[in-house]
């Protein structure tokens, strides 16, 4: 009897009146991954749905107070001031209701989504210049992925920069492409989707979270880059246990190509090229000096992620990508990157 209740596996639990019974059993690895990508799924789901109507929603709003703009074959025709307001009210939204969703789902407290150790500079200098030497391989890979598919007449396209004439349309196209992502997409994508998934480990949660934040990008210009600087942004989240760190980083990142080519407008196309050139190379040399700086102060800052054996990481990522909220995510952003190629 005692060899039967002290098996290695099966747990017995004492109910009265019933003698000894089977314990409740533990769900396995994979069938909480499913459930977390199920909600991670429909999650990403009501994103994308969020994204074709909260714009026009906000549009009609703004309408009441300037009849002036207008819509016209799926654009909105106004300044590039109000576009820009558009766009911030409409991530804001877009956002922060998957945000709360994904929380409440997977019932994630404030401190897992966001967690805000105040970072210090020793540690935020070295990784800002780490991300932007990131950012000029993911773009080189990009240009020679574009050079490739060109060989066969496909032509990716992706968003240029907004393009600003004074100071005030500077800072609402800087809120626009450099604070909102720097503060929501770092909250849903590093936040919520990468702190979620650590408890299945960390080399899985940190593909896992890059691979979407790269495939919403929708397009092949910015998926290497995309890919290459999130993979890094997680990697810091995860080093340094904060959320501010890659917050700053992607800011910076964001910005400075804004600024260059605000104080750039009117100057020759080679200047402007030289100028695109120093940068890169100003770039690289922050991200050899952060290196070089971290390697000497945090010796273990580069150790690499604990993973499992090949096998359960395989089964792991079947078991994410295999559910069909999720599937259907990944297939329909797979399409959407294809459809952009012609």
């Amino acid at each position: 009897m005692n060899e039967y209740l002290d098996g290695p596996d099966r747990e017995f639990v004492y109910v009265q009146g019933y003698g000894f019974t089977d314990g409740p059993r533990k769900p396995d690895m994979n069938s909480m991954i499913r459930a977390y990508s199920n909600a991670l799924g429909c999650t990403l789901i009501a994103f994308l749905a969020l994204q074709n109507f909260v714009p026009l929603v906000v549009v009609m709003l703004m309408r009441m107070g300037n009849p002036a703009i207008r819509i016209y074959n799926n654009q909105f025709i106004a300044s590039s001031d109000t576009i820009e307001v558009i766009s911030i009210w409409s991530s804001l939204i877009c956002y922060c209701l998957p945000i709360l969703l994904l929380c409440a789902f997977l019932h994630l407290g404030a401190h897992t989504v966001f967690p805000r150790r105040l970072p210090r500079a020793g540690e935020a200098l070295p990784a800002a210049g780490l991300v932007l030497a990131s950012s000029v391989i993911g773009s080189m890979v990009a240009m020679l992925l574009s050079a490739l598919l060109a060989l066969v007449n496909l032509h990716p396209t992706g968003p240029g920069l907004p393009e600003a004439d004074n100071v005030r349309s500077l800072m609402l196209a800087a809120a626009s492409s450099a604070l909102m992502p720097a503060i929501f997409e770092e909250l849903l994508f590093r936040g919520a989707i990468l702190q979620s998934l650590r408890r299945f480990g960390e080399p899985f949660a940190l593909f896992c979270s890059t691979l979407l934040f790269a495939l919403l990008h929708r397009n092949l210009v910015q998926f290497p880059n995309a890919f290459i600087t999130g993979m890094l942004l997680g990697f810091l989240a995860l080093r340094t246990g904060t959320l501010l760190v890659p917050m700053l980083c992607h800011f910076i990142n964001n910005l400075v190509p804004l600024l260059l080519n605000f104080f750039l407008v009117g100057l020759p196309e080679e200047s402007v090229s030289r100028a695109y050139i120093g940068l890169n190379v100003v770039y690289l040399v922050a991200g050899v000096v952060g290196a070089l700086y971290l390697l000497r102060t945090r010796p273990q800052f580069f150790t690499p992620l604990h993973r499992d054996v090949p096998r359960a990481e395989r089964r792991k990522l079947s078991a994410f990508f295999g559910s069909v909220p999720l599937l259907a995510v990944v297939v329909l952003l797979v399409v959407q990157i294809i459809l952009n190629l012609f």
